[in-house]
């Protein structure tokens, strides 16, 4: 059975705009994705900002600045994907750099920490130097003269 001309171009007329609906939803995706790229670049630098800091605060912050890159690679290489793989990298790059930023906060104050505790015992080892040396200075001519005269009590000077 044939279909009449009217159904038939019923049906193109449909697929036209069935065709006409996914390339827009496909160019909103990647006017979205263009405005997410740039929302999680400007995350991502707030993130290395926020290390910079963290390092000089004295932590360790190369795990985080490792997921960064990786991060960037992920925004970087979704340029040329397809939109749907290109939301998924942009998603997994998200979840990256918030875990990453979440975690900052925490190396700050175990970076804070560490520097203080590295301090108090580079201070304490100066101390404890600075009075070896006076217990030294002080005690040891007493017991070099003692040991020498127990050593010497015995001998007797005679004059020939």
């Amino acid at each position: 059975m044939s279909k009449p001309a009217s159904a038939k171009q019923v049906e193109f007329a449909l697929l036209v705009v069935m065709l006409m609906l996914a390339s827009l939803s496909a160019f909103v995706m990647n006017v979205n994705a263009n405005a997410d790229e740039d929302e999680l670049r400007t995350a991502l630098q707030n993130a290395y900002l926020q290390i910079v800091v963290a390092e000089q605060r004295g932590a360790n912050v190369s795990l985080v600045a490792t997921k960064l890159d990786i991060a960037l690679q992920l925004i970087d290489g979704a340029k040329n994907e397809s939109p749907l793989e290109r939301n998924e990298s942009l998603t997994n790059a998200k979840l990256i750099i918030n875990e990453a930023s979440n975690s900052i906060s925490s190396l700050i104050s175990i970076g804070e920490s560490t520097v203080l505790w590295s301090r108090i015992m580079l201070l304490s080892s100066v101390v404890l130097l600075g009075i070896t040396l006076i217990l030294v200075y002080v005690f040891v001519p007493k017991i070099f003269w003692r040991l020498w005269l127990k050593m010497k009590r015995n001998w007797r000077i005679s004059a020939k």
